[in-house]
């Protein structure tokens, strides 16, 4: 499934790159997106992989077309966001898990930050 299909979805995907972009410790802690890891520790990956550059949104066009893949529970889906860094895609790619039921953008889990 595409994520246009999946409003809040994209919804959810432009928070989280709004709270990767400000480094928003508090942001993370509070939201309950986490899983496995602390906010302490996505920042800390972050930070390394970053060197001094930024995470920017991701374009709109690329946004609508990331593909949600079904997981064994119904209605909840994993996608794997490749980040934008400094305007461009780079190869940091944000693991995402979504209920595809939810009415909130603030219902997702950040399950891992890789680089591909």
């Amino acid at each position: 499934m595409k994520a246009e299909e999946a409003p809040t979805f994209v919804a959810a995907v432009r928070r989280l790159t709004e709270i990767l972009a400000k480094k928003d410790h508090a942001a993370l802690e509070k939201s309950g997106f986490l899983d496995p890891s602390t906010a302490a520790e996505y920042l800390t990956a972050l930070n390394d992989y970053l060197s001094g550059q930024s995470v920017t949104a991701i374009p709109e066009a690329v946004l609508k077309n990331i593909e949600l893949y079904p997981t064994k529970q119904e209605g909840r889906f994993r996608a794997d966001v490749d980040l934008w860094v400094d305007g461009n895609r780079s190869d940091l790619t944000a693991v995402v898990y979504f209920d595809k039921q939810t009415s909130s953008p603030n219902q997702f889990e950040l399950y891992d930050l890789r680089v591909l």
